[in-house]
């Protein structure tokens, strides 16, 4: 619990992080906002992490808020809580995981590079197919950041999608992990690998 600012304005937002939690945004003692499992549709038990933006107005300069997390892990995390105007508190967000971002759009980059100069090089010679495996595996794993990046929420339409999107990754990841260590090793294990990439294709 606290009080907001006597300087709020029109158009002003509040910005809040949760982690895997359950949110509720009280102002004034009346619920302005939630973010949770049973607020949004298809998502299951854990709510996918994500910045809650809440409008404000000058009628709620000086007035009580309060901030009520229910957590599902073993511990909860409270991160810092912006108030900017409009969409500005994207600023900061951005500039705090962009790193990140560039990470994974590097890996991406590297992956289809690694794939197209496989086909490239086989279609005049025979290419190792640990080349495409390995660029594959890049690529996805880039994909998998992305979908995990505090940034997601500029990606994906809904939390829902989003959720959806880094379990599949995740789990095509390792289909493509397993392609690879198989031609790496000339196929030795070939039959443990083939069960294992059944029962992550299953999973999938």
């Amino acid at each position: 619990s606290n009080t907001l600012p006597d300087d709020l304005h029109d158009g002003m937002t509040l910005s809040i992080s949760s982690d895997l939690e359950d949110v509720a945004v009280y102002i004034d003692g009346t619920l302005r906002n939630t973010y949770g499992s049973e607020s949004l549709p298809n998502i299951g038990f854990y709510p996918p992490s994500a910045y809650i933006f809440t409008e404000l107005s000058s009628q709620d300069a000086g007035k009580s808020i309060r901030l009520e997390y229910t957590t599902k892990k073993t511990t909860g995390k409270f991160e810092e809580i912006y108030i900017g105007n409009g969409n500005n508190a994207w600023f900061d967000i951005i500039s705090n995981n962009i790193t990140e971002m560039v990470a994974a759009i590097l890996m991406i980059c590297i992956g289809l590079f690694s794939i197209i100069f496989y086909y490239i090089f086989n279609w005049k010679f025979s290419a190792n197919r640990s080349v495409l495996f390995l660029g594959q595996t890049i690529m996805m794993l880039g994909i998998w950041v992305l979908s995990e990046s505090r940034l997601r929420q500029l990606l994906f339409s809904s939390p829902s999608l989003s959720m959806i999107f880094c379990y599949l990754s995740l789990e095509i990841l390792a289909v493509y992990v397993l392609f690879y260590f198989d031609e790496i090793q000339s196929g030795v294990y070939h039959k443990i690998y083939i069960i294992l990439e059944t029962l992550c294709l299953g999973q999938l």
